[in-house]
């Protein structure tokens, strides 16, 4: 699977975040791709499609997958991917935050790796 649009300014985006070794969310990313969308509903529905899509692709090719890097910023779920990631990733809705805390630090260690060594 190509990556589309706005696919690679995205994945460039996490990939840098990834050679830092951070997180980031749906709003910095808004803050620091040109062309999405700042702010509320439109923000969601233009960034969930790309991220699935990167998702997709990091599977498809057999890499740690980078979408894990985006996470909630607030609320319950604050520090861990929002639902549609766990969809995708196959991971039933009744597994607790605490396990999928869990299971991201094992999803970021594994992209950390990855990327480690990289000039950011």
């Amino acid at each position: 699977m190509a990556l589309k649009r706005k696919h690679p300014e995205v994945f460039a985006f996490l990939v840098k975040k990834a050679v830092m070794k951070e997180t980031t969310t749906y709003q910095e990313i808004a803050d620091n791709v040109p062309g999405v969308p700042k702010e509320g509903n439109a923000l969601g529905a233009a960034l969930s499609p790309v991220l699935e899509g990167i998702f997709r692709w990091c599977e498809s090719k057999g890499l740690p997958n980078i979408a894990s890097l985006v996470i909630r910023k607030s609320g319950q779920d604050a520090g861990i991917p929002g639902s549609g990631f766990w969809d995708l990733a196959g991971v039933p809705r009744e597994v607790t935050r605490d396990k999928k805390r869990v299971m991201v630090a094992e999803y970021h260690q594994k992209v950390f790796e990855y990327f480690d060594g990289l000039d950011p």
